[in-house]
């Protein structure tokens, strides 16, 4: 039966098919386990908003330049936003990207054995 963290630590390096967790750290695990589901559904999200954001930043850019050859005005700041919430939604897709990869415990599926008692198996 595992308490702590430095117990959860070892099972996990030792790859063990079956590590039962009793206590708070439980309730941690099952947290950091959702959170990767979580970061899946942002990064998912992110990447959208970042394609359509540069969709619209071209889709901007063709218009200034017609804009440009009609008035000789260079009228580029609508394009420039949308460029920056693409950087930005890439930005938090790569990050989010990160938090799923990195899970720790997305090779084991949880199996609730009471309030204060979990069974991680891969």
């Amino acid at each position: 039966m595992i308490t702590t963290q430095e117990e959860l630590n070892q099972a996990m390096s030792n790859q063990q098919d079956g590590i039962e967790i009793e206590g708070d750290l439980a309730k941690k695990v099952i947290k950091i386990k959702a959170t990767g589901k979580v970061a899946w559904i942002v990064a998912f999200g992110a990447i959208c908003v970042a394609m359509l954001a540069f969709w619209k930043f071209f889709e901007a850019l063709g218009h200034a330049q017609i804009n440009t050859l009609a008035r000789n005005v260079p009228d580029t700041s609508y394009g420039m936003v949308w460029i920056y919430v693409a950087l930005g939604a890439a930005c938090v897709a790569l990050i989010a990207l990160i938090l799923a990869f990195s899970n720790r415990y997305k090779n084991y599926k949880i199996h609730k054995i009471s309030s204060t008692k979990i069974k991680l198996k891969k």
